[in-house]
């Protein structure tokens, strides 16, 4: 026989409760759902069958019950009808006040029924008492007087408004052949965690061969190797992530050293899981090998090392800026000299006593170059979209991150789907092939040339003449023409060797066949001699009015003009990436203005959990995920922050410096994040 639960009905804020089963006798409720303001919105043409709903939004649930008070029970009944008004106050002042942080909610089971369901209260009245010259005030026991209570509250929840889930999440990438890097086991499975381990990046170098499917990801780290050893190995094992001692203990001295390289792409961060720390000597300088001086290995800039020198154990990252003179080398590795880019932690003081070496855990070291987080479909239940907090942590000292872009995309549109599209492609200019299109083209007075950088190439564009150039994304005859089919937020990464406002300007349209179909409009590209600077172009719906299918010619086109100014003051334009941020399931502008504060190691947070706003942004003083302190922010956003319910889905980001003279944003700056949900339901859970 199961277990049979009794009903619950309460209204509490924590600390006390009334107990409307107990205290009262519930005489009557009709209980609500979740459903359309104003029944939502439609289209309805008088010339066509039916009508559309074309947009809808959720109105708060008003309940009204019915409690009877007993009679013999007067003044308890008296007592605990004042306390149920003087909590309804409470709920009122927690909206309407600055100073109240006391959330009052209710809490409701039915009879058998296995899961509680919470919901903040926004307002309740009692508006009469019962005439108390009448029963059960005065006359026979066993009559009872009703008393109406009106409570208007948010959408049921699976937890109660003061707690959270702990959203699991991750972010990897299969390399192919049963390779992948990220939050991986040592089987190469993914691992979703809830500790804050999660890292994304500004850039997404992800590029693939379509025709013989093998896989160049740009910065993927494809060597580690140590000359403390007599003959240096690889320490990457692409089959299985097996336990690394990154040192040979007999091999110890100082400007020994540890090096992490890829043949593919220049890189920004490495992610290491150490399982055992270095004791007793000392790794101190990272370094790259730099074209200056002939060739040399010099100090990298703005490193932080979250490894305090393979000294701490755990997910630590270690990140810095792309260096413009750095050039790839050879490293020995295998026996064989191995060209790529480089770097390394250089031992600096020799051990003084007894040592122990660093050992990487069964995790295959990597680089984060993905701009998104991943959540999978059963790690968020309900029966609408989940409420969302997300922590994000800075970690890059050089830069101030003090503006996010967020926008929440569901997978089943789409799995290629990437919302930062490179258009360096390659040096041959023209016709390269990436995961994210079929073709990215572009018109004579452009092309392609090296730099470093998470693809290793950009557009420039140096005009001859006043005019306009163009740049094509092919869609076409593939099924990811309708993976990038939405509403989106379109941004350009450039930079410019003039700091004239007003010599070049951008548009971007979607084209199918030859007609336009969606255009962002022109925009000028502000000029700065900021290195990856970014524009917003304005927004584009690439859906357009017709219907599209996997064999449709579908197009992205930006369109750039120069004037005749540009032409005459040698002004060049460079390109590094095109940006179509999602924004028809959820999006975010987070703003964060603090004139007192150093942010660039603080996190930010978007909250739609704890707050009486539908988001609200904050920092950390601290290095952890915890003790958040609010400052001054913004966070656009047309309602609360949310996940799917029950959806594979990915949470996409731009970071943004606006500091300088004009935004930017680099692509080596990153952050961690940690999520955290409340589930909704229209109302009774069962045992969901």
């Amino acid at each position: 026989m199961g277990q049979y639960t009794l009903a619950e009905l309460v209204i509490t804020d924590g600390s006390n409760l009334v107990d409307l089963l107990y205290h009262f006798k519930l005489a009557g409720w009709q209980p609500a759902t979740a459903t359309y303001k104003d029944g939502g919105v439609f289209q309805d043409s008088p010339i066509a069958d039916g009508r559309r709903l074309v947009q809808r939004y959720y109105q708060n649930l008003t309940e009204t019950f019915q409690l009877a008070i007993k009679a013999g029970k007067i003044n308890s009944a008296i007592s605990d009808l004042n306390r149920l008004r003087s909590m309804l106050e409470s709920a009122a002042d927690y909206w309407a006040s600055d100073w109240n942080d006391t959330k009052v909610w209710i809490e409701a089971r039915g009879v058998g029924e296995t899961n509680r369901r919470y919901a903040l209260v926004v307002a309740g009245q009692a508006p009469n008492d019962p005439n108390p010259y009448a029963s059960p005030f005065a006359g026979p026991f066993g009559n009872v007087g009703l008393v109406e209570v009106m409570i208007e509250h948010l959408i049921w929840l699976d937890v109660k408004p003061t707690s959270w889930n702990e959203t699991p999440v991750s972010a990897m990438r299969n390399l192919g052949g049963g390779f992948a890097v990220g939050n991986v086991d040592e089987n190469g499975a993914r691992a979703t965690e809830t500790d804050g381990t999660v890292f994304f990046s500004n850039s997404d170098a992800n590029y693939n061969d379509l025709d013989t499917v093998n896989f160049d990801l740009g910065g993927y780290i494809t060597h580690v190797a140590s000359d403390t050893f007599a003959a240096p190995a690889n320490l990457v094992n692409e089959s299985v992530s097996l336990a690394t001692t990154l040192i040979d203990t007999t091999g110890i001295a100082v400007d020994k050293a540890i090096y992490f390289g890829s043949t593919v792409a220049a890189f920004s961060n490495l992610i290491l899981n150490l399982s055992v720390a270095r004791v007793n000597f000392t790794i101190g300088t990272w370094e790259y090998w730099s074209s200056a001086a002939g060739g040399s290995w010099v100090a990298l800039s703005n490193v932080i090392d979250k490894t305090s020198g393979l000294s701490l154990t755990g997910v630590k990252e270690v990140n810095w800026t792309f260096p413009s003179t750095w050039v790839q080398t050879a490293v020995t590795v295998d026996g064989g000299a191995v060209n790529g880019w480089w770097v390394r932690v250089r031992i600096t003081v020799a051990p003084v006593a007894a040592y122990t070496a660093p050992v990487q855990a069964a995790q295959v070291i990597y680089t984060a170059n993905w701009p998104f987080v991943e959540v999978q479909e059963e790690d968020v239940s309900g029966t609408l979209p989940a409420l969302l907090r997300a922590i994000m942590q800075r970690y890059n000292t050089n830069t101030d991150i003090d503006r996010i872009l967020v926008g929440l995309r569901s997978m089943d549109r789409g799995i290629d789907f990437s919302h930062m599209i490179d258009l360096g492609v390659s040096a041959s200019g023209g016709g390269g092939t990436l995961t994210q299109a079929d073709q990215i083209s572009f018109s004579a007075g452009i092309v392609s040339e090296a730099y470093v950088g998470p693809s290793g190439y950009r557009l420039k564009y140096a005009p001859v003449a006043a005019g306009s150039e163009t740049i094509t994304i092919d869609w076409s005859s593939t099924d990811r023409n309708i993976q990038w089919l939405g509403r989106f937020r379109v941004l350009i990464r450039y930079t410019t060797t003039d700091n004239v406002a007003g010599y070049f300007a951008a548009e971007v349209v979607t084209l199918r066949g030859s007609a336009t179909s969606a255009t962002t409009g022109s925009a000028f590209l502000n000029n700065t001699t900021d290195d990856y600077a970014v524009a917003g172009i304005g927004t584009l719906d690439t859906k357009g009015a017709t219907a599209i299918s996997e064999s449709s010619t579908f197009q992205v086109q930006i369109t750039l003009t120069a004037t005749q100014g540009a032409v005459d003051d040698g002004a060049i334009l460079y390109l590094y990436d095109l940006i179509l941020l999602p924004i028809d399931e959820y999006s975010a502008d987070i703003k964060i203005d603090d004139a007192t504060a150093a942010l660039s190691r603080l996190a930010i947070v978007l909250d739609s959990l704890q707050g009486r706003w539908q988001s609200r942004s904050y920092a950390n003083s601290g290095s952890t995920f915890n003790t958040q302190i609010e400052i001054i922010g913004q966070s656009i956003s047309p309602g609360p922050a949310i996940l799917q319910k029950q959806a594979r889905q990915r949470l996409h980001f731009v970071l943004i410096d606006t500091s300088s003279s004009h935004p930017t944003a680099p692509p080596h700056l990153m952050m961690a994040v940690k999520l955290q949900h409340q589930s909704r339901y229209h109302g009774m859970r069962g045992d969901e």
